[in-house]
């Protein structure tokens, strides 16, 4: 799965991962890149648009939390979807939205150490 949300990986691919492998809901990829149904269905089927932004900001973070073995892949989408503490209560996809990937990106980075130092 990880092969496939390489940053050389098709457009394809990369939502295959995140949607199949990972569980991501088609209205979360839809409302994190503003693009409609019909463009999401292309992309699945042509597979080499550019990607939007946001979607390589989701990805790359995606891969942070799991190589760094902070979350288990069926683990990911719900940290994304679920409220955070370290983001003031806020949602990550919520403010990968409003493009804050280096906040998320160091909240994903803090991921597993709070239980460590337990």
């Amino acid at each position: 799965m990880l092969l496939s949300l390489d940053e050389a990986s098709p457009i394809s691919a990369q939502l295959q991962a995140l949607s199949k492998d990972l569980h991501f809901r088609d209205r979360e990829l839809m409302a994190l890149c503003g693009i409609s149904r019909a463009t999401l269905a292309r992309w699945r089927k042509e597979g080499r648009s550019e990607r939007p932004p946001s979607l390589d900001d989701l990805r790359a973070i995606v891969v942070q939390l799991i190589e760094s073995e902070a979350l288990g892949p069926p683990m990911v989408a719900g940290w994304f979807r679920s409220r955070n503490k370290a983001l003031e209560w806020q949602r990550p996809l919520d403010l990968l939205s409003q493009d804050e990937f280096h906040t998320v990106l160091k909240a994903a980075r803090g991921v597993g150490r709070t239980s460590e130092k337990s």
